[in-house]
């Protein structure tokens, strides 16, 4: 009875919010709550129907992006003049727009900053200037930015598949459909919105497939896509420290897997240094980051930020998650691999924490991104307590 109430109550918290009169939309946040209900309680006789079911979740998400992202198509395909933009998302794409047409990119991002029709000036500390490496990946991209989406779609349905492939590890897969799905509305938001441009939501997709081959022991692609991960966006190298030290006292053979990226991250943020030091005091503003006064108030932002894409949002259905991850992430510890439990619970839980102190009150809410889909996909491994139901009912 719990295992039914619990597993409903997810299916309702995780259903889409559409666009409001889009009818694609619309349709998809309807099928995908009928689909998703008959996917896991159905018997286990279907379970090859079961495996396929991913597939539709991707094709359903691929299907909505385009039906809702109109309007952020023709923004990133057409060129961005100087002062007619004022917000991060649109100076990351004008920072683009200069690094593809070979301007230095430190050079593009004082150009970029100072075009800013009510800013004019451009980062006068380190941590407000990011690591170069997205941007140097978009800029290779053929075409114009509109290649900046397709590369999107293709990074969130790889993790749509990721989430689904952890919680079949865990849950089987009927139930284990459950972490993609709930996953949906938050990738739902990135493909309509130019706040997709962030530099978080790159980081994020790719870590978290590298967990997923991390879990699987496929350590190539673990190191390759942690080491891309934390020099992307520089907070995962907390994580990836976390991991080092664990590994350090349980398996030594696998630290080449976390020193990798952590080595390569220090060599970028030292070239970063010294590069970014023509344009400003960068070395003398190292030891000054940005820090919050109020606690627990950047926390709790980073727990509502792209929330509104979930129907019952009012409900704070993040907080919900996270006491369900928390609770997953300990019964994997306890009951099925101490490494593995290890690894989920450490890949997510020290952002929050850290966000007690470090940040800028009110404008970076948005650094929920960081976290809050691995969150998402950890909730339904609460359901691990109720292992006997998951292996005879579904």
């Amino acid at each position: 009875m719990i295992f039914i109430f619990v597993t409903s109550l997810l299916i309702i918290l995780g259903v889409l919010n559409p666009v409001k009169g889009n009818r694609v939309d619309e349709f998809i946040a309807r099928f995908l709550l009928l689909f998703v209900s008959i996917i896991v309680f159905s018997p286990n006789k279907f379970d090859k129907f079961k495996k396929l079911a991913i597939w539709v979740i991707i094709l359903s998400f691929l299907v909505s992006s385009f039906a809702i992202s109109q309007d952020l198509r023709k923004f990133l395909s057409r060129d961005l003049p100087l002062y007619t933009y004022n917000d991060d998302s649109s100076t990351f794409l004008k920072v683009y727009q200069l690094v593809k047409n070979k301007i230095y990119y430190y050079e593009a991002i004082k150009i970029a900053h100072i075009g800013r029709f009510a800013q004019q000036t451009a980062p006068t500390d380190i941590w407000g200037i990011r690591l170069p490496t997205i941007f140097f990946i978009w800029s290779v991209l053929p075409g114009n930015g509109l290649s900046i989406y397709f590369l999107y779609l293709f990074l969130a349905s790889s993790v749509l598949l990721a989430a689904y492939k952890i919680g079949e590890r865990y849950l089987g897969s009927g139930v284990g459909i459950l972490s993609a799905y709930l996953v949906f509305p938050y990738l739902h938001f990135a493909a309509r919105d130019k706040m997709m441009l962030e530099t978080e939501w790159w980081a994020v997709s790719v870590f978290i497939i590298a967990l997923f081959f991390l879990i699987k022991k496929q350590l190539f692609w673990a190191t390759i896509l942690f080491s891309l991960a934390v020099i992307v966006r520089e907070l995962y190298a907390m994580p990836l420290l976390l991991f080092l030290i664990y590994f350090m006292f349980k398996d030594r053979k696998v630290l080449f897997v976390f020193l990798i990226p952590l080595v390569s991250f220090v060599l970028l943020f030292f070239f970063h240094l010294v590069f970014a030091s023509q344009y400003i005091d960068s070395w003398g503003t190292l030891f000054k980051p940005r820090m919050v006064p109020f606690g627990w108030f950047l926390t709790r932002q980073t727990f509502a930020f792209a929330s509104w894409d979930y129907s019952f949002f009012g409900l704070r259905p993040f907080f919900v998650f996270a006491v369900l991850a928390l609770s997953g992430c300990l019964w994997v510890y306890k009951k099925v691999k101490k490494e593995e439990g290890f690894l989920l619970l450490a890949s997510w839980v020290v952002f929050p924490i850290a966000f007690l102190k470090i940040g800028t009150v009110p404008f970076n809410d948005y650094w929920g991104i960081m976290y809050m889909p691995l969150v998402i996909i950890f909730a339904p491994l609460a359901l691990g307590f109720f292992k006997n139901k998951l292996s005879t009912k579904v």
